[in-house]
C-alpha cells in the first residue's frame, strides 16, 4: 500500500514519521503472540513438560485461558519451574501487545514507564502480596510457595 506520513505538526523536527498501517499493526501484534507462545512452549518443554503439554499450555498461558490437559491443571507438575514460568508469562501476556511491538521498533525499554502498565503491575503485586501473605500466615508453607499457590 501506499506510505502515509504524520503532519508535520505531529512529527519532532521538521522529518515526517511514517505511520504504520492496521493492518501492519496487526501483524506485528500477530507474530508478537506467535513469538510469546513460542517462548512459553520452549520454556514448558526445558522445565519438563511433554511437547504436547508444553504446546497446549504455552497457549492456554499465553491467551490467558487457563485450560489445562490434565485435571489437576498446573497441579499435575510438581516441578516449581513449571509454575514460576506460567507466573511470569501470564503477567507478561497481560501487557498490551502493542507495548511488545513498540519495544522492538524503537529498541527501548522506555515504553515500560507507561502508566497503564506501571498502574497495573502496581495493583497486580500489591494483590498476590496481600494474597500471599494471608496463605503463608494461615498455612505453614514456606514463604515462595505461599506466592507460588
Amino acid at each position: 500500500g501506499r506510505k502515509r506520513t504524520a503532519p508535520a505538526s505531529m512529527t519532532r523536527g521538521s522529518t515526517p514519521r511514517r505511520l504504520a498501517s492496521v493492518g501492519e499493526v496487526i501483524s506485528l501484534i500477530a507474530v508478537t503472540y506467535l513469538c510469546l507462545t513460542i517462548a512459553c512452549g520452549i520454556a514448558y518443554y526445558l522445565a519438563g513438560m511433554t511437547a504436547f503439554d508444553a504446546l497446549n499450555h504455552a497457549m492456554t498461558t499465553v491467551s490467558t485461558a487457563g485450560f489445562s490437559t490434565h485435571d489437576k491443571s498446573f497441579g499435575f507438575f510438581e516441578d516449581k519451574a513449571i509454575h514460576w514460568i506460567a507466573i511470569v508469562f501470564m503477567l507478561g501476556s497481560c501487557m498490551p501487545l502493542v507495548l511488545y511491538v513498540k519495544m522492538v521498533r524503537s529498541k527501548s525499554l522506555a515504553v515500560w514507564n507507561d502508566a497503564q502498565v506501571r498502574g497495573f503491575l502496581q495493583i497486580a503485586g500489591l494483590a498476590v502480596f496481600t494474597v500471599t501473605l494471608w496463605y503463608y500466615v494461615r498455612h505453614d508453607e514456606p514463604f515462595l510457595d505461599a506466592l507460588r499457590s
